[in-house]
């Protein structure tokens, strides 16, 4: 489900596709829990806010089979960057490159496969400031330009 809250208004419509891939973790990132590199992209079904984005994963299993993660990072996106224009009520990004975070939790079966529930968090917390068409700098106290963007859901994931 894209654009669903908790931590940001909820302006778009849709369902995301999502296509992810983890990597192995480098030897050289032992030193911080050996965090998995990560790349994805997320399509928006109504042609709202699309992404890709990149970061580090980290995971723990616990129990038998279950497991959560969490990732940090970046993503790229087509979204808007400042919204309500001409009248238009639309979400407010403020940068074309956002923070990224997100967690998992989920259960691994048969070897090979895993179902999990997902939340992803975009942001630019704050750093992106806008000269507004009134004459206004940075917008601040005029326009949201952080609004913020989530996506709540339920992954299939598969290990090769």
């Amino acid at each position: 489900m894209h654009d669903t809250g908790p931590f940001s208004s909820s302006e778009e419509d849709g369902f995301d596709g999502n296509i992810e891939l983890l990597f192995a973790s480098p030897q050289m990132f032992s030193f911080m829990w050996s965090p998995r590199p990560q790349l994805g992209v997320s399509f928006n079904s109504e042609g709202e806010t699309s992404q890709a984005y990149g970061g580090l994963y980290w995971e723990w299993s616990f129990w038998k089979n279950w497991f959560a993660g969490f990732s940090l990072g970046g993503m790229v996106h087509d979204g808007h960057l400042v919204g309500d224009k001409d009248g238009k009520t639309r979400k407010s990004l403020g940068c074309r490159v956002l923070f990224r975070e997100a967690v998992n939790a989920g259960y691994r079966f048969n070897k090979h496969h895993a179902v999990m529930v997902h939340l992803d968090h975009s942001s630019n917390a704050n750093l992106c400031e806008k000269d507004m068409p009134d004459g206004t700098a940075f917008g601040r106290h005029t326009t949201t330009v952080n609004e913020g963007l989530e996506s709540v859901g339920i992954r299939y994931g598969y290990t090769f």
